[in-house]
C-alpha cells in the first residue's frame, strides 16, 4: 500500500491460507491509512505529505473498475504532516450537516490526533440514502468560504472545523478508541460470517 497506493483485498481462509481477490489501483501514489465508510458505501484511501495527504473515494459498482473519486485534503489540514491514520466517525455523531474526521501523525508524541469534519446531507437518526452531497472535507481551522467544486475527478473542499483535542480531553479521546475498537468488532465480524 504505502509504496504503490493500492488497497488490496484478501479472504482468510480457516486453514490459515488466503486468497487476493481485489487490488485496486487509488492512483493516489502511496496509501498509508483506509477507512470505509459504512454509511455512504465509500472505501477511503488516503496518502501522507508525501503524497500531498490527498485521498481517494472508491465506491464498489459492482465490475472490476470500482469508480475513483480523488479528494484533496481540506484546506485547514497541514499537508506538511505526516498523517498516517484516518478515521470517520459512524453517520449517528453527524450534527448539523458535520461528521467528525480524525487524522492521526505518525512519529508525534504530542498534539498527533486532529479532528475535523465532513459536510454531509443528512443528519443522525435520519437513516437515508447513504449519499453524501458535496463529498467534501473539513478540516484545520480555516475556511476558505467558497464551498466546494468538483475540479474533474479532484474535489476541492470548504472547510470550517477542526481541533486538536487537549491533553486530558477524555471525551474526544474515549470517542476516537471506541470508534477503533467498533471498526475492529466490524472486521472480526465480518470475517465469520464469510466462513
Amino acid at each position: 500500500m504505502e509504496d504503490n497506493g493500492h488497497a488490496y483485498a484478501y479472504v482468510l481462509n480457516p486453514d490459515g491460507t488466503s486468497v487476493q481477490i481485489a487490488d485496486i489501483d487509488s492512483k493516489i501514489g502511496g496509501a498509508m491509512a483506509l477507512d470505509y465508510d459504512t454509511y455512504n458505501h465509500i472505501l477511503w484511501v488516503v496518502a501522507d505529505n508525501g503524497y500531498g495527504n490527498i485521498a481517494a473515494n472508491v465506491t464498489f459498482n459492482g465490475s472490476e473498475n470500482p469508480e475513483i473519486v480523488h479528494v484533496k485534503p481540506a484546506s485547514g489540514v497541514d499537508v506538511t504532516l505526516n498523517n498516517e491514520g484516518f478515521a470517520i466517525a459512524e453517520a449517528n455523531y453527524t450534527v448539523n450537516g458535520q461528521r467528525p474526521v480524525y487524522r492521526f501523525q505518525d512519529g508525534v508524541k504530542v498534539g498527533a490526533l486532529s479532528i475535523g469534519s465532513l459536510n454531509c446531507s443528512y443528519e443522525a437518526g435520519n437513516g437515508g440514502s447513504g449519499d453524501n452531497e458535496n463529498g467534501s472535507e473539513n478540516g484545520g481551522s480555516g475556511d476558505n468560504g467558497n464551498g466546494s467544486s468538483n475540479d474533474g475527478n479532484i474535489t476541492n473542499n470548504n472547510h470550517v472545523n477542526s481541533e486538536q483535542p487537549q491533553t486530558g480531553d477524555s471525551t474526544n479521546i474515549m470517542m476516537f478508541v471506541v470508534l477503533i475498537l467498533l471498526r475492529g468488532l466490524t472486521v472480526i465480524l465480518g470475517a465469520h460470517i464469510l466462513h
